[in-house]
């Protein structure tokens, strides 16, 4: 499902990740495990394409290049700067995330309220 190979990232001179590759099959359950400042949250930055990695670095999704792929993924991240008292509900947070999916110029229509309920 996920092929990694060669991902360094740096930020400026500080080279945080160097020469990383992992394969993660369909179906299993991962976990990244490491201390604070390890390079976790960035490596999973970098294979969702959210931070650039260095030159010569491969990542794949079922075989394709992220840009192909990049429609069916998500990306949640640990912490956020959130207005707690911003009114949203979940089926508001799915159609979020099929808005990638639309051009510019749409709003979401019923097929996409219906997955967005189904999800």
């Amino acid at each position: 499902m996920i092929d990694i190979s060669g991902l360094s990232v740096s930020y400026g001179s500080n080279r945080v990740l160097e020469g990383i590759s992992a394969h993660v099959r369909r179906g299993t359950i991962t976990g990244l495990v490491g201390a604070n400042g390890s390079g976790k949250s960035t490596l999973v930055k970098a294979a969702v394409g959210l931070v650039r990695p260095e030159p010569g670095a491969h990542v794949l999704f079922d075989a394709q290049p992220l840009e192909k792929f990049r429609h069916r993924l998500g990306y949640m991240p640990q912490q956020a700067d959130l207005d707690w008292s911003f009114p949203v509900i979940v089926e508001d947070l799915a159609l979020m995330g099929l808005s990638a999916q639309l051009p510019w110029y749409r709003w979401p229509g019923k097929a996409e309220k219906e997955a967005a309920h189904r999800a």
